[in-house]
């Protein structure tokens, strides 16, 4: 009999009757046919340092003419690509700091000002039609402002950012709400308002005539937070107004969000959303300050979780750039990271976790004798500091019916030692609320290519959720189906 480990993150513990499935640090990918199962569970990149610039906390971070610049701190800086800091300008520090690029200019909008790096020094431009600059936007060699509090979007001169004019603005009026962020998507500027939206183009008629509303260009969803938004390839995602997430492609907002996913929006705090991509997959998430992010996997249509430490705690990271050909992340106190083909955190552990759908036998007792977690085995040793085990021919702790290592009569001291990795599984019997005490298994040494984690005499069951961990800092995709015995 199969069992389903996951194949997306669904579970709600809140719920009666809901799968228990649950993908924390996994995300799911299609295996080539004829394989043995039809999906593999595949561990998230995990992170390592490139850059810390001093002192909380980073506001935001934009890749500008081939160089990364961040605002942290209440000031400017540019970050090359060995990872160095270089201090430009102090800026007013605000939570909701916008980004943009001109050439080699760096637009920023904070505390409601707007201010140039202009490659050399600081200015704050003035004269124009808004006096609270809420957020910056950059569309079609022209710098956009959004009203901080009001309706109106104002432009510069085509190809100048420090050039205003009073008389260069409009007015998004569809409806009554005041403008909340403004956003380029293409050819096109997404204003987002307080409980609607408006889609602006450019009208190649310049000055104050350049930029208007797009016939039928309203839509009825606002941006539930200044930081809710982020843009892939082809599409904006955001979180609206309703605590609901959103795709957006062409002119009307398409739900995306699943029934456990507006749960966490409606009762956790959702902070920042961003975007990045691995290994030809692209991943918008939402951040939230007091659990796991949702991640939104637009190759897959699916959602997983990301969290940090093995206790899984919140993700850290709240903004995102590409630059120097890779993905940078950046953190809320100042560290800038890569993504990593290890699955380890630059912070610790990364604890990778499934969770699957519960085995439910019309409420009648059934035993599982055997259950067999299988994976792409025999790629990956670990190396670590450990006792003295008594090792096979091959160099690996021979271990006990636990899969615990031998230790060497006698022997006190310690050595560098190669094991195979390790996975460890809990299981619970009233639907994956509770779970037993861990059981550990190994998961064969490099060249053991097909070996298999069996758990046997696992007892008597009305229910039977399984989770399975992994810990180790070896990337060991998992099938996303395990063998079970029912008697």
């Amino acid at each position: 009999m199969k069992l389903i480990l996951a194949d997306k993150s669904a579970g709600d513990p809140r719920a009666a009757g809901v799968t228990a499935e649950r993908l924390v640090n996994l995300y799911v990918a299609p295996e080539a046919e004829g394989s043995e199962a039809a999906l593999a569970l595949y561990s998230v990149p995990g992170t390592r340092d490139f850059a810390t610039v001093p002192g909380p906390f980073l506001r935001d971070m934009v890749e500008v003419e081939g160089t990364l610049y961040a605002i942290v701190a209440g000031g400017l800086h540019s970050i090359a690509s060995s990872g160095a800091a270089t201090y430009l300008a102090a800026v007013s520090d605000d939570v909701n700091t916008s980004m943009a690029g001109h050439r080699s200019g760096v637009t920023i909008s904070s505390a409601g000002s707007y201010s140039l790096w202009n490659g050399s020094s600081l200015t704050q431009p003035g004269d124009g039609r808004i006096a609270t600059v809420g957020s910056v936007a950059f569309l079609d060699q022209y710098t956009m402002f959004g009203d901080g509090d009001g309706r109106e979007v104002e432009w510069t001169e085509i190809g100048d950012p420090a050039d205003r004019n009073a008389t260069y603005f409009g007015t998004a009026e569809a409806t009554d709400d005041k403008i909340r962020r403004i956003f380029p998507f293409g050819s096109y500027l997404l204003i987002f308002k307080s409980e609607s939206g408006e889609i602006w183009s450019n009208t190649r008629r310049g000055g104050a005539a350049a930029f208007s509303r797009i016939t039928g260009g309203a839509f009825d969803t606002g941006l539930l937070g200044f930081r809710l938004v982020c843009r892939g390839p082809n599409e904006v995602f955001f979180v609206g107004h309703d605590r609901t997430a959103y795709i957006m492609a062409g002119g009307v907002p398409q739900v995306v969000s699943t029934p456990v996913v507006n749960e966490a929006l409606r009762d956790e705090e959702a902070t920042h959303c961003f975007y990045y991509e691995w290994l030809g997959h692209r991943f918008c998430v939402i951040r939230f300050s007091d659990r796991p992010a949702w991640v939104y996997d637009l190759s897959m249509g699916r959602w997983h979780e990301r969290s940090s430490g093995v206790q899984h705690g919140p993700w850290d990271i709240i903004c995102s750039a590409y630059c120097y050909g890779q993905w940078h992340l950046g953190s809320r106190t100042g560290r800038i990271y890569r993504l990593g083909v290890t699955p380890t955190d630059a912070t610790g552990a990364l604890r990778r976790t499934c969770v699957s759908r519960t085995v439910y036998m019309d409420g009648e007792r059934f035993t599982i004798p055997l259950l067999e977690v299988r994976g792409k085995w025999g790629t990956y040793g670990v190396e670590e500091i450990a006792p003295n085990w008594i090792q096979d021919e091959l160099g690996f702790p021979i271990t006990d019916e636990a899969g615990q290592p031998l230790l060497a009569e006698n022997e006190q001291g310690t050595q560098l030692h190669t094991r195979p990795g390790r996975i460890w599984c809990r299981f619970s019997r009233d639907g994956g609320k509770t779970f037993g005490l861990p059981k550990v298994r190994d998961i064969g040494g490099v060249g053991q290519y097909r070996a298999t984690s069996r758990f046997r005499h696992l007892g008597q069951f009305r229910q039977l959720t399984a989770e399975v961990n992994l810990t180790d800092p070896v990337d060991v995709p998992l099938l996303s189906e395990a063998n079970i015995e029912v008697a």
